[in-house]
């Protein structure tokens, strides 16, 4: 008999995964430039850190050594094999220094899973230690991330540190940035957080109404052209986000939701490069194009993971 899932979490990975689409599309650009920052630098933005703590709230249940090497390996086959199906797209023998380069901190969209792996070990290496040296970290890291994205979106440093703060690699890792959602998921699950705080919809609506604020500020203040992801209230909104979803509760037996969430994710960016390639439309419709059929090849994806494993 199948373990029962939560709904709800399923509902909110769909979510995030047509968030993350939308992002990838630019949007609204198009249409309006607030509505785009609120949108794509805003709302959407909360799509990696909460996936980040979704992962993190699981890990949870990774108690030994055991089980960790079967989750290393399951999630470092699905990174190779991902990596191998858009290695057309990063791979470059005539440039050993970058395809290395782009090998271990991800292609694209595949950061993400490079960035989860590493979190786990080293998640899994400091779990014993105390809280406060946990939340010590998660704020550190976190805002040293936030700040060296800012400084290098700002410009006011010299030429070689402007260039080097504007890296993604540099700021957007798996140190500064999923570790500290990484994390936070994991003490979610460990002191229970989600029975002894109630988030409301007001409380929601709130927190994400100052993503979309943080995000405008930025386009006045900071750069109406230049993309900053790691907002400073993404550290409040994304757990308060995920804890809304995690108290609904509602319960399913099948996995199809999140696998399609997970496929949606996995396979987007390479309908987006093809829909490019051939023809050009404007933003906001391609989004949704785009969507569509990262639905229907994600369903195919369902499909054949029954058949071959560890495809999504």
């Amino acid at each position: 008999m199948e373990d029962q899932r939560n709904l709800s979490l399923d509902i909110l990975k769909i979510i995030l995964a047509v968030s993350v689409v939308f992002l990838h599309c630019h949007f609204l650009k198009n249409i309006s430039n607030i509505g785009y920052f609120s949108t794509v630098e805003g709302l959407f933005r909360l799509a990696v850190p909460t996936f980040l703590i979704i992962s993190g709230f699981y890990f949870f249940n990774i108690t030994c050594l055991s089980k960790l090497k079967k989750w290393a390996i399951r999630l470092g086959l699905l990174y190779l094999i991902w990596m191998l199906i858009y290695s057309p797209y990063w791979l470059d023998l005539n440039n050993i220094p970058k395809t290395i380069y782009i090998f271990f901190n991800g292609y694209y969209i595949l950061w993400y899973l490079i960035g989860v792996l590493f979190s786990g070990f080293f998640v899994y290496l400091i779990r014993n230690l105390s809280t406060k040296i946990h939340i010590f970290l998660i704020l550190i890291l976190f805002f040293m991330g936030c700040i060296i994205q800012l400084l290098g979106n700002l410009h006011i440093l010299n030429r070689y540190l402007d260039e080097i703060f504007n890296m993604n690699a540099v700021h957007r890792n798996f140190l500064l940035f999923c570790i500290p959602f990484f994390l936070t998921g994991y003490l979610i699950n460990k002191y229970k957080i989600f029975n002894k705080i109630e988030v409301n919809l007001p409380m929601l609506i709130i927190v994400l109404s100052l993503v979309v604020l943080e995000s405008n500020l930025n386009r006045i203040f900071v750069s109406s052209s230049e993309n900053l992801d790691q907002l400073f209230s993404l550290i409040i909104a994304s757990p308060i986000l995920f804890t809304y979803f995690k108290n609904k509760n509602l319960k399913i037996k099948s996995k199809n939701l999140a696998n399609l969430s997970s496929a949606i994710y996995l396979v987007h960016p390479m309908i987006l490069f093809s829909l490019s390639y051939y023809i050009i439309l404007d933003e906001t419709i391609s989004s949704f194009i785009v969507l569509i059929l990262a639905i229907i090849v994600g369903n195919l994806l369902i499909y054949l993971n029954k058949k071959l494993k560890y495809i999504i």
